[in-house]
């Protein structure tokens, strides 16, 4: 007898083994399935994200394009503050000698009533 329940409960054993076998995988199916969805919609969502990334990008780099172009600022500056292109003529002073040039720095300050200061001309040659 204890032969033939040991058959039986190796039989019943089997049975289950192969149940709870069948369950995990189905199980483990399962969680796969649903995790490849997961992140084949997170996948869809990132493609979208960086289409609109890139056509933002390239939106961008059309108007920063359009804003540095250097003939729109003299435009801009005509439309916005009324400002006109200089056309006077550049006039040059050439002054021979340092002993002028102190001559004119002292007039300029006697002028305004200061102490002589030293003063730094800009395009004095």
């Amino acid at each position: 007898m204890k032969k033939k329940q040991r058959k039986i409960l190796n039989k019943k054993m089997t049975f289950y083994l192969i149940i709870f076998t069948i369950i995990s995988v189905l199980f483990l199916y399962m969680y796969q399935t649903v995790t490849v969805d997961l992140l084949m919609r997170d996948l869809h969502t990132l493609q979208r994200q960086k289409q609109l990334l890139l056509s933002e990008t390239n939106r961008l780099e059309g108007e920063v394009e359009k804003l540095s172009n250097i003939d729109r600022i003299p435009k801009l500056a005509a439309k916005r503050y009324q400002m006109v292109p200089n056309n006077d003529k550049i006039l040059i002073i050439k002054m021979r000698g340092a002993k002028e040039l102190e001559k004119v720095k002292k007039q300029f300050a006697r002028r305004f009533n200061r102490k002589h200061k030293k003063v730094n001309l800009a395009g004095v040659q």
